[in-house]
C-alpha cells in the first residue's frame, strides 16, 4: 500500500495537491509473515461510524470486523524470481468503492502474473484512509449531476479518475 501526492494537480476540496491510495498486488515468492491486513475496519468505522461501516458492507461486516476475512498476501513480500516481465494493470473502483473490498479478485490476478495498481479515488471512494489516519470521505458535491440511464456519463468524474490513473502510470 503506497500513498502518493501528485504535485501537478489541486484537489478543490482541500487546495492541496491530489493525494491517492493505491494497494500494489504482484506475484510473489512465499514468505513468512502475517497476512496483509484485508480493511482496516478500525479506521473506516472511525470515519463512517459502526452503522454506517455495517451499511456499506452488508452481510459481510460481521465477518470481515471478526477478522475471518483475509488476504492470502503478504505484506513485503519479494517479487517472484520465475517472472521476468509482468503486465500492469490499473483497477479503478468506481459507485463509491473502496479498493480494499475487492482483495480476493486483485490476488487472483497477482497470482496469474499480473501486477495490479488499484486506486481509491478521494471524494468519489466511500471513504479514503491515509497513513497519518486523516481521511476523505465521500462527497456528492464533487459530481455535479449524476449520470442518467441513457447512458450520459459525468466527464467531471471520468476527468478526474483518468487522471489519477495516468498518474499512477507514470509512477
Amino acid at each position: 500500500t503506497v500513498h502518493w501526492v501528485d504535485p501537478s494537480r489541486i484537489e478543490p476540496f482541500s487546495a492541496k495537491h491530489r493525494e491517492l491510495m493505491i494497494d500494489i498486488w504482484y506475484p510473489a515468492d512465499s514468505a513468512t509473515g502475517a497476512p496483509a491486513e484485508y480493511l482496516n475496519v478500525a479506521a473506516f468505522e472511525q470515519t463512517l461510524g459502526a452503522d454506517g461501516l455495517r451499511k456499506q458492507l452488508g452481510g459481510a461486516y460481521s465477518a470481515i470486523k471478526a477478522g475471518t476475512v483475509r488476504t492470502h498476501a503478504i505484506a513485503g513480500a519479494p517479487f517472484t524470481r520465475s517472472i521476468k516481465r509482468s503486465s500492469v494493470l490499473i483497477f479503478s473502483p468506481g459507485g463509491g468503492m473502496v479498493r480494499e473490498v475487492y482483495a480476493a479478485q486483485l490476488e487472483d490476478l497477482a497470482s496469474h502474473g499480473y501486477v495490479v495498481a488499484a486506486i481509491s479515488h478521494p471524494y468519489d471512494a466511500i471513504v479514503t484512509v491515509f497513513p497519518d489516519g486523516s481521511h476523505i470521505v465521500y462527497d456528492q458535491k464533487r459530481w455535479p449531476k449524476a449520470p442518467s440511464l441513457e447512458g450520459e456519463a459525468n466527464l467531471n468524474q471520468l476527468e478526474w479518475h483518468a487522471d489519477d490513473i495516468r498518474f499512477v502510470l507514470d509512477k
